[in-house]
């Protein structure tokens, strides 16, 4: 007898434009400005950072939408699509819709801290660990605020704290975790909200670029240089069973608050 292979399944996510514009008069290319040769390129570098954060946080936060519309309508401008990021992904469909036909064992991995709310604990993050892990996921990173991080210095399990003899100092901080469930790097995140812990094994999760960040330089409107820098790109998951989340925790150190 011979078994039928399932059926893979492509997953849905669309593609996100982000975008800065840069709008920098004549006059102000032309001053002498202390620490700035050119005003205009000044602001082009610091539209490029800023593109670079918006990136960033839109592959953690990002909720899919579609654009229903093209264009105004009734005076109202269309609401741009905008792609899946990491911390819905990993969200189970609402019930009654049905977006990326994954069954519980292909989504990612869910883990309360408490009931409403509760510190997290090495017991917790190793249940977590455990489920991702009867699902066949072995995660390798951990993403968290700082609330989040100093929980994670208070695992007494496979820790050891040290005094560096030389220069006198106690070294209080955890970047590395193992346990039963394989070694996780802990990743201290500005944009990761306080009460999430995210759980990752990276090798599953690409960025996939439409069209790269590239600088347009538009017409010239009266007397000023104006730019637009754009990207489309979205992210793709090559296996959600490999993402986790902590949810639910303290979003404040040392207390259930």
């Amino acid at each position: 007898m011979f078994s039928t292979p399932a059926s893979r399944k492509r997953l849905l996510n669309y593609t996100h434009i982000l975008r800065k514009t840069v709008d920098v008069s004549d006059s102000q290319r032309a001053c002498d400005t202390a620490g700035i040769n050119d005003e205009y390129v000044y602001q082009l570098r610091k539209k490029l950072i800023e593109l670079a954060r918006d990136i960033e946080f839109a592959l953690i936060h990002s909720e899919l939408n579609s654009q229903a519309e093209v264009g105004n309508v009734g005076g109202t401008p269309a609401t741009g699509r905008k792609m899946e990021g990491i911390l819905h992904w990993i969200e189970p469909d609402p019930a009654g819709v049905t977006t990326d036909y994954l069954t519980s064992d292909e989504e990612g991995t869910i883990t309360e801290c408490g009931s409403p709310i509760a510190r997290l604990t090495e017991t917790v993050y190793n249940d977590h660990c455990q489920a991702a892990w009867d699902k066949g996921a072995l995660f390798k990173t951990c993403y968290m605020n700082s609330i989040q991080k100093r929980e994670f210095a208070t695992f007494t399990t496979n820790l050891t704290r040290n005094i560096n003899a030389e220069s006198l100092k106690q070294i209080n901080s955890v970047d590395v975790y193992q346990g039963d469930f394989g070694t996780q790097a802990l990743i201290l995140h500005r944009y990761m909200p306080k009460r999430e812990v995210l759980t990752l094994d990276e090798d599953y999760l690409k960025i996939s670029v439409l069209r790269p960040i590239l600088v347009t330089e538009l017409a010239r409107a009266g007397n000023s240089t104006r730019s637009m820098i754009e990207a489309e790109l979205t992210l793709k998951a090559l296996a959600p069973s490999t993402m986790g989340k902590l949810i639910w925790g303290s979003n404040k150190y040392g207390v259930a608050a």
